[in-house]
């Protein structure tokens, strides 16, 4: 689906997301058609669960870190916890591995 979007830029965001639905729904109907109901039900699941996804890792940047020029400390200057880049990047994740 991406490298078909990819080669029709020009379409604008509206044409981009109606096509890539159209796209969604192709797939969709070719995975039921076209493959046993032991392969394409999982299959399905996933590639739905994947399509409905949110991905929030650029909201977490922008809230746990703390820029050079102080520009987050103006967006949020109560609520955020501007941690460093080296804070963020190990102790966090590390964290997140243990308790995951």
């Amino acid at each position: 689906g991406t490298a078909v979007l990819n080669l029709v830029p020009g379409l604008g965001k509206n044409w981009n997301f109606g096509l890539s639905m159209l796209l969604v729904c192709v797939v969709c109907i070719a995975h039921v058609v076209l493959l046993p109901g032991e392969i394409w039900k999982p299959c399905l699941y996933l590639f739905i669960s994947n399509a409905l996804s949110l991905d929030y890792a650029s909201l977490t940047y922008s809230f746990y870190l703390d820029d050079p020029e102080g520009l987050q400390r103006a967006k949020c200057p109560d609520f955020c916890p501007h941690f460093p880049a080296w804070f963020f990047v190990t102790v966090i994740n590390i964290v997140d591995a243990l308790f995951a």
